[in-house]
């Protein structure tokens, strides 16, 4: 690999909001119970994401009451959700099972859990107050999920260095001056998004919840997408990135 672009300059772990989130609030708790359903359950991986699922849509399916008390629940089990997303990986890594389409699974159902808790906590606001700011506010909630899912595995697709190291690369690594500042501090992911949606449905302040998606991820998304365009065109510069003509098959 060519000097000024070395595997270590671009997968430094950086000590993230994220990662105090899924570290303190969620492993703390998920990895004594991961080492408990390997050794006496067969639990697996896959399994663990399904569950994870189950409990988002079922946050999602409460939020739409607008009772409290629901609100409360839902907030639980946005956190079980997220508790079960964790447990997933330290299954396959325990088990010594992990493989491309259980990522490919978690990622995909990461996004559908997503959109079942905000569509549901938008829906659930838009029935006791219906307006075109509350659809507005839940679409634009919804939508930088989706597209830093694309960000992630968009690097991975077009960017010619190892694969395990394209997400740090993409959202932790800090650039030349000051445009990844936010986003290496404020690394957003799973364990904030559900963390937030919890304490939201806590307080009976889920549209909130929303805008902060609405305006923060999307501006997350958007520095990000940005960053990631900037080290595409210095990967070029270094002679990185330049795809060889292939001749189509007739």
């Amino acid at each position: 690999m060519k000097k000024g672009f070395a595997r270590e300059d671009m997968g430094k772990e950086h000590k993230d909001l994220e990662k105090y989130f899924e570290v303190y609030l969620y492993r703390k708790i998920s990895n004594p119970i991961t080492k408990w359903l390997a050794k006496n359950t067969g639990i697996t991986p896959n399994q663990a994401t399904i569950y994870g699922l189950v409990f988002a849509v079922f946050a999602g399916l409460l939020f739409l009451t607008n009772n409290y008390w629901c609100l409360v629940l839902g907030g639980i089990a946005a956190y079980v959700s997220n508790m079960w997303d964790t447990l997933d990986g330290n299954l396959a890594s325990i088990k010594n099972i992990e493989s491309y389409s259980g990522a490919w699974l978690d990622g995909n159902l990461d996004r559908i859990s997503e959109f079942a808790i905000i569509s549901g906590a938008g829906i659930g606001i838009y029935l006791i107050n219906p307006s075109l700011l509350i659809i507005v506010v839940t679409l634009l909630a919804i939508f930088p999920h989706f597209f830093i899912h694309h960000l992630n595995y968009s690097m991975i697709s077009y960017f010619p260095v190892e694969t395990d190291t394209s997400r740090d690369m993409a959202f932790r690594t800090p650039s030349r001056k000051t445009e990844m500042k936010l986003i290496d501090f404020f690394t957003y992911g799973r364990a904030m998004f559900n963390t937030i949606v919890m304490v939201g449905a806590f307080v009976n302040q889920l549209f909130w919840v929303l805008v902060f998606f609405a305006v923060f991820v999307n501006l997350y998304a958007f520095v990000g997408a940005t960053s990631i365009w900037k080290r595409f065109k210095n990967a070029e510069k270094l002679g990185y990135g330049k795809r060889n003509t292939r001749k189509r098959l007739k």
